[in-house]
């Protein structure tokens, strides 16, 4: 079983549940978003019914994420097995920020990487 901060992410619904959990809303909020119940959220995320299309379009909207990432191949390659950021991902934020916020996150990495440089066990 795969996890990913503990989240089950080999089902649609482990991965409803992931994206919900890194939007930082629950599963109330959720529900109000979408105009349905808690429980038909919860439903979704426990796989106890099959979502369907139309509503997996509806959820990543809500999630703002791609619909693909609700899917095992896309979501592999969007979280690695630690739910960090690949690469794409990262150069997608980088080229969200305000070009002077650019610079900032270019040296933010840099003293990042000479950080655990200096500090690398030996």
């Amino acid at each position: 079983m795969k996890k990913n901060h503990g989240i089950d992410t080999t089902t649609v619904g482990g991965r409803i549940k992931y994206w919900r959990w890194y939007a930082g809303i629950n599963q109330e909020e959720l529900a109000e978003k979408m105009f349905t119940s808690k429980q038909m959220i919860s439903a979704y995320e426990t796989n106890k019914v099959d979502v369907k299309a139309s509503v997996l379009i509806e959820i990543a909207d809500v999630l703002g994420i791609e619909v693909g990432w609700l899917f095992a191949d896309q979501f592999d390659k969007k979280v690695n097995e630690n739910g960090n950021y690949d690469t794409e991902e990262l150069l997608t934020m980088y080229d969200l920020l305000p070009e002077e916020m650019q610079k900032v996150a270019i040296e933010q990495m840099k003293s990042l990487l000479s950080y655990c440089e200096r500090t690398a066990v030996r």
